[in-house]
C-alpha cells in the first residue's frame, strides 16, 4: 500500500483560513463538484487516549484515484 496522503490541520487551516471571512450561506464543493462530505472520524488517538492525532474526513461517494 502508498503511503497515506495527509497533511497537518495547522496546514489545513492556513490553507483555508481566507475562508472564515466569507458569509456562511458561501456554497463548497470537493473534488470536482463530484464528491458530498459525509463526515470527520478519528482514525489514531494520541498518547493521551484523548485528542486525535490523525483524523480521515470521509466522503459519501467511492472514487478512484487516476492521478497523483
Amino acid at each position: 500500500m502508498s503511503e497515506i496522503k495527509k497533511i497537518t490541520l495547522g496546514d489545513l487551516k492556513q490553507e483555508l483560513a481566507w475562508l472564515w471571512d466569507c458569509p456562511d450561506d458561501t456554497e463548497v464543493t470537493f473534488g470536482a463538484g463530484d464528491l458530498s462530505l459525509h463526515h470527520p472520524k478519528t482514525r489514531l488517538y494520541r498518547a493521551d487516549n484523548e485528542t486525535p492525532q490523525r483524523v480521515q474526513i470521509q466522503f459519501n461517494e467511492i472514487y478512484t484515484i487516476t492521478q497523483d
